[in-house]
């Protein structure tokens, strides 16, 4: 499995960002890593829930989260990486939950979050900061 995009939290209702998945070759794509959650309380769905929906359930999505959600323990993996002392917590939906806490905890750092997805974060959120202003 190839961990090959990265979609920080551009929130459910902020469906002008949505339009973005047009301009992807999604065919290219095997899975989606979130910045979030796919699963909340009661198994209602995340912003990952809510991407996997919106590509017709096609491409599996890992969340990848920094801070718990009281209700979503059932629909989750705690892992934790290197010497860190503090868990992510990993979400998914289209793959098993262990291969996807697998795939995340394989990904190179040192630190609690992979360098991939601490990479991906500051790309993006400086992106969206430069098209605020």
């Amino acid at each position: 499995m190839h961990l090959t995009s990265l979609i920080s939290s551009i929130g459910v209702n902020n469906h002008a960002s949505w339009h973005y998945l047009d301009k992807i070759d999604l065919s290219t794509i095997s899975t989606i890593v979130i910045d979030g959650y796919v699963h909340l309380a009661d198994g209602k769905i995340g912003l990952g829930g809510y991407l996997y929906h919106a590509l017709d359930k096609t491409i599996p999505i890992i969340g990848v989260a920094k801070k718990e959600f009281s209700g979503n323990k059932p629909y989750l993996i705690e892992i934790i990486r290197g010497q860190s002392k503090y868990p992510l917590y990993i979400s998914v939906i289209g793959i098993p939950v262990e291969n996807a806490a697998a795939n995340i905890n394989s990904i190179v750092g040192k630190y609690h979050m992979p360098d991939l997805l601490s990479f991906l974060d500051q790309q993006i959120n400086s992106y969206f900061l430069s098209k605020s202003t």
